[in-house]
């Protein structure tokens, strides 16, 4: 028997069958929601998507869709709940603030957190840049940031569709804004985001080329999926986003040398010198204060300086990140995120 099963059956038998046993006998109708959703209790919810899961037919199935939605997204966000229910200090933090702050996330759930924040920031935006009735050119200033960093659209098409086909296994292809403002196609595998600290860049729009995302209907066919997948894209979601993007970083700062910092967290003074080497955008160094010295790395982004270091803190390590923006008199001033509470401090170069 199990033989005989082709990949699509078992793709469809693995997500369909634990609904199917609360009717005996009856296959689950793709039309209504017996129950909703399951995404566990915590502070991250499922958004519902903007229009109906046959909507986006003939190029995106209705049972693709449900399936993709109330199923893969809704396990995205249960799980990331469940692993902000053993660090409630981050139940705060919103999905994006996370994916890129993961080096300030417990190692013990930092993997889970990478892969289902991730994952939730992810199909958050696929759903809203896709709309019934979608596709077509281009317009407005997306249309002419393409025209500007592309030979044509057909072309910014081709080579946006070949990377999908190229990324191995499960992954997302995207149109990003880097630092320095210029468009570029990039490719991440499994649930990475390009707004992760290894990217450095802000997903302006993103096609999931998980097989989850088209196996349904295109099978093994994922150029297919590719090229029938822009006839469902909202261009008036894109220029939102493209208009939304953070502006190009401008020159990096010099901040190597020794620093005096002051600041407050939850109350608490802080009082440390902090000295710098930095080459191009990284930074290494040390920090002293009276709670101890300890090694920092960080980077520069244009005139804004982040850096970070563990700190024990009742017998735990935690996470201590600073962000300042450096003026042109060397001084800084910014925010301090010490994972259990939030601060400010001002600096000034010896």
């Amino acid at each position: 028997m199990r033989s005989l099963l082709t990949r699509r059956t078992l793709l469809r038998a693995a997500l369909i069958i634990p609904a199917s046993l609360s009717l005996p006998g009856v296959g689950r109708a793709f039309s209504g929601r017996p129950q909703p959703p399951d995404t566990g209790k915590g502070p991250f919810t499922l958004p519902p998507l903007p229009y109906k899961f046959n909507e986006l037919e003939p190029h995106i199935d209705a049972e693709t869709m449900e399936l993709h939605h109330d199923k893969h997204h809704a396990a995205y966000v249960k799980n990331l709940n469940e692993a902000i229910g053993k660090a409630p200090e981050l139940a705060t933090k919103s999905p994006e603030e996370l994916i890129k702050m993961l080096d300030m996330v417990p190692e013990a759930i930092r993997t889970t957190v990478r892969n289902n924040a991730g994952g939730h920031v992810n199909h958050t935006m696929f759903w809203s840049i896709m709309k019934p009735g979608g596709g077509g050119d281009p317009t407005g200033p997306i249309a002419e940031a393409i025209k500007a960093a592309f030979p044509s659209f057909e072309e910014f098409k081709n080579q946006f569709n070949d990377a999908g086909a190229k990324r191995f296994g499960s992954g997302w292809v995207w149109l990003v804004k880097g630092k320095d403002g210029k468009l570029a196609i990039l490719s991440t595998p499994n649930q990475d985001n390009p707004l992760m600290a290894e990217y450095g860049a802000y997903p302006i729009l993103g096609n999931d080329v998980w097989e989850h995302a088209y196996y349904l209907k295109y099978r093994n066919r994922r150029a297919d999926y590719l090229k029938a997948w822009w006839n469902t894209v909202n261009w008036d979601e894109i220029n939102k986003r493209f208009t939304a993007a953070p502006a190009p970083a401008g020159p990096t700062a010099d901040v190597s040398g020794a620093w005096v910092i002051t600041g407050d967290v939850a109350g608490n003074p802080v009082n440390a010198t902090v000295t710098f080497k930095q080459d191009g955008e990284k930074l290494t160094g040390k920090i002293s204060s009276p709670a101890g010295d300890a090694d920092l790395t960080g980077t520069v982004a244009g005139n804004v300086a982040t850096w970070k270091f563990l700190l024990n803190y009742n017998g735990e390590n935690l996470s201590i990140v600073f962000r300042g923006t450096v003026a042109a008199d060397n001084t800084m001033a910014g925010t301090i995120d010490a994972t259990i509470a939030t601060g400010a401090f001002t600096g000034k170069k010896k």
